[in-house]
C-alpha cells in the first residue's frame, strides 16, 4: 500500500495497492489494508514550490508556443527559479557592485520627519513593520536622517518613498554618461521580439558600501532606519556556498538543544587557552544566568597577591594550613585582621583564595571568591547596573553579590554604590509615606490568589505592542509581564490562558481593577467556565491592590534605564527584567 496524502473533505479516499506477483489475491470484506494518521506539518521542497506556484501562472501567458517550446521554457525557468520573486516580501540582492555615496567632508544632514495625517501615519507604521519583518531594513543610530514620502499608486496602494533631495545636493556625481536614446533605438532596428526585466523593489536590491549606509537613513517619527538589515546579510553570505538548507521539525532538535544547555566545565587539550573557562552556569540555585570569569586562575591569584589586605592571608595559606598567631597578624592592616577570624572557612582552589559559606543548619553551601579591591567596581557594576542586575536596591544587590563574592566591608561598599548610582538617582524619586492601615490578604498556597492589571499605554514598539499585561501571584510574588498590542477583552483573555493558566494552572481567585475588559461578558464567561472567583478593587483606589501597582512602578523604573531614546524597544527588555526580578531576593518571601 503506497503512502498517500489525501484531503478528508472529499467523499472518497483512493488507496493505491500494488501486487508484485501474477497470482490472484482475495481481500476479505472488512479487512484493514491501510491506516490514517493526521499530518503534523507539510513542507514543500523548493522544486515543488517552483512547479506548483510559479510555473502555471507564467505558462498560461505563453500562447502560440508548441509543446516542445513550452517544455524548453519550463526547464529554463526551473533552472533559474531563485531569480523570480514570488511575493512582495521576496526581495533579492545584487552582489555585482556596491553603491557609493561620496559627500566629501560635508557634515551630516539631519531632517525632521514630515507630518502625516492619522490614516497615513498608521499606513507608514504598517509599511515599516512589513519591511523590518522581511529583513530589508534595520534600526540606525547615525547622524543622518531623511524624511519619508507616501505616494498613492494608480491601483490605490501606497508606495513607500524617501526624500533624498538634500542628500543628492551634496553628493559628488559620477561623470559616467548615459547612453544616447537615438543610438539605443538604432540598435533595436529589425527586431521583432522584445523582452524586459524589472527588479522587484530594485532600490532595496543594490548593495551600499558599509561606510555609506548611515547616509541613507530615514526617519518616520517612530524611529531611524537604514536599508539592508541583518537577515539579508546572512542570506547574502550563505549564497556564496554550494549547499541546501533542509527543514527539520522542532522535535528533532532535542539533542542539539540539550547539548547547548549542558554546562561546559571540562578543559580542552587542544585549546591554546585551556585555562580560561567560558562555561555557562545553568544551575538554578545560582538564580541568575552567569558566565564564568574570563580571567585565568593565575591572573586572579596575581590580583589577590597585589591586594595589600589579601596578600598576607594568601601567602600564609599557600605555605601552611595552620592558622597564624595573632602576633603575626597584629602588624597588618585592619582589613587583614578581619580576614584572620575567617581562617578555617578560607580555602584554596587552583591557588585562588575562596571563602566557604554554610548556612546554620548546613542545608546550603556556597563558595565566595575573596575579591581584590581592584575588581570591586567591576563586580558591583555587573550585579547592580547591568540588564540582569536590574538597578535594584541595597538588599537585592547585596544578596546577588554575596552569591559569588566576599570582601571586607562588602555591605558598606554596596550601600555606597547604590546610593551614588546616577541612573537610580535620576529615575527613582523619594518614596511617599503610606497612608492608612494595610489590610492583610489571607493566602495559604501558591497560585491561590492572583492579581491582574494593565500597564500602559506605553510607546508603540516596532512589534506593535502598546500595553503590558501584568500578572502576579499573592503567595509566591511570582510575576509575569506580557507585551500586548491592545487591551481588548479578547486579547487579555487569550494571553491569560496562554501565559498563565496553560503553564501554572487555574487560580482560585482572580483580582483586578474595574476596567471594562476585566468586567466584559467574555471575561466573565471565562471565569465561570474555569471556576474562578472574580474580585475587583475599589473604584478610583489603586492602592487597594498595592502589590501589583508597586510592581508596575518597578517595571517602569527598570525599563527607563535600558530603553533606547525613542522608547520603542521596551518589549525586548521585559524578559531580562523578569529574569533580574525573579532571581533577586524578595523582602516578603
Amino acid at each position: 500500500v503506497a503512502a498517500t496524502l489525501v484531503d478528508l473533505k472529499k467523499e472518497a479516499i483512493p488507496v493505491r495497492v500494488l501486487k508484485l506477483d501474477h497470482k490472484p489475491k482475495t481481500i476479505d470484506k472488512g479487512a484493514v489494508i491501510a491506516t490514517c494518521e493526521p499530518v503534523v506539518d507539510v513542507v514543500a521542497r523548493p522544486q515543488e514550490f517552483a512547479e506548483s506556484l510559479r510555473l502555471p501562472s507564467i505558462l498560461e501567458n505563453l500562447e502560440g508556443l508548441n509543446e516542445e517550446q513550452r517544455t524548453a521554457v519550463k526547464e529554463l525557468l526551473q533552472e533559474f527559479q531563485n531569480l523570480f520573486s514570488t511575493s512582495d516580501s521576496d526581495v533579492g540582492r545584487c552582489n555585482m557592485t556596491q553603491h557609493r555615496i561620496k559627500t566629501g567632508n560635508h557634515p551630516p544632514i539631519k531632517q525632521y520627519p514630515r507630518r502625516l495625517p492619522l490614516a497615513k501615519k498608521e499606513e507608514a507604521e504598517r509599511l515599516v513593520k512589513e519591511i523590518v519583518d522581511n529583513g530589508i531594513i534595520e534600526e540606525s543610530s547615525g547622524p543622518w536622517a531623511s524624511p519619508i514620502v507616501l505616494v498613492k499608486k494608480k491601483d490605490g496602494s501606497t508606495r513607500f518613498c524617501v526624500d533624498y533631495r538634500k542628500l543628492n545636493e551634496i553628493t559628488i556625481n559620477d561623470s559616467y554618461p548615459l547612453p544616447r536614446i537615438d543610438d539605443t533605438l538604432d540598435a533595436l532596428n529589425g527586431s521583432q521580439w522584445f523582452s524586459t526585466l524589472d527588479l522587484k523593489s530594485g532600490y532595496w536590491q543594490v548593495e551600499i558600501q558599509p561606510e555609506d549606509k548611515e547616509k541613507t537613513a530615514f526617519t518616520t517619527g517612530q524611529g531611524l532606519w537604514e536599508p539592508q538589515g541583518q537577515i539579508s546579510r546572512w542570506i547574502q553570505r550563505l549564497q556564496e556556498y554550494d549547499f541546501e538548507i533542509q527543514h527539520r521539525k522542532g522535535t528533532s532538535h532535542g539533542n542539539a538543544d540539550a547539548l547547548s544547555r549542558r554546562p561546559c566545565k571540562e578543559s580542552f587539550n587542544h585549546c591554546t587557552n585551556a585555562e580560561k573557562k567560558f562555561g555557562m552556569e545553568t544551575d538554578i540555585s545560582v538564580k541568575v544566568l552567569t558566565t564564568e570569569d574570563a580571567c585565568s586562575s593565575s591572573e586572579v591569584q596575581k590580583a589577590q597577591l597585589e591586594d595589600p589586605a589579601i596578600r598576607p592571608i594568601l601567602e600564609r595559606k599557600l605555605n601552611s594550613e595552620d592558622r597564624p598567631s595573632w602576633q603575626e597578624i597584629a602588624p597588618e592592616s585592619h582589613a587583614t585582621k578581619r580576614y584572620w577570624p575567617l581562617w578555617d572557612s578560607l580555602h584554596l582552589k587552583d591557588g585562588v583564595l575562596y571563602r566557604k559559606w554554610e548556612s546554620d543548619d548546613g542545608s546550603s553551601c556556597r563558595w565566595q571568591l575573596i575579591l581584590p579591591k581592584s575588581r570591586i567596581q567591576e563586580v558591583l557594576r555587573e550585579t547592580h547596573g547591568s540588564a540582569s542586575g536590574g538597578h535594584f536596591g541595597v538588599m537585592k544587590t547585596l544578596s546577588k553579590t554575596r552569591e559569588r563574592f566576599y570582601w571586607d566591608r562588602l555591605r558598606a561598599d554596596v550601600e555606597k554604590w547604590c546610593s551614588e548610582c546616577h541612573a537610580c538617582g535620576a529615575r527613582k524619586g523619594p518614596k511617599t509615606r503610606s497612608k492608612g492601615r494595610l489590610q492583610r490578604y489571607n493566602v495559604g498556597a501558591p497560585f491561590e490568589r492572583m492579581a491582574l492589571d494593565i500597564l500602559g499605554p506605553l510607546p508603540v514598539t516596532t512589534k506593535g505592542n502598546r500595553y503590558a499585561l501584568v500578572l502576579m501571584d499573592y503567595f509566591t510574588k511570582w510575576p509575569e509581564a506580557i507585551p500586548i498590542p491592545d487591551q481588548e477583552a479578547s486579547t487579555v483573555a487569550e494571553e491569560l490562558v496562554r501565559a498563565w493558566i496553560s503553564r501554572y494552572g487555574v487560580p482560585m481567585i482572580l483580582h483586578s481593577d474595574q476596567g471594562t475588559n476585566f468586567n466584559s461578558a467574555l471575561f466573565t464567561e471565562l471565569c465561570k467556565l474555569l471556576g474562578i472567583l472574580k474580585t475587583r478593587k475599589t473604584a478610583l483606589h489603586p492602592e487597594s491592590d498595592g502589590m501589583v501597582e508597586r510592581f508596575n512602578r518597578t517595571i517602569l523604573n527598570h525599563l527607563s534605564l535600558f530603553v533606547s531614546n525613542n522608547q520603542t524597544d521596551w518589549d525586548t527588555h521585559l524578559p531580562l527584567f523578569l529574569l533580574a526580578y525573579r532571581s533577586a531576593d524578595h523582602e516578603v518571601t
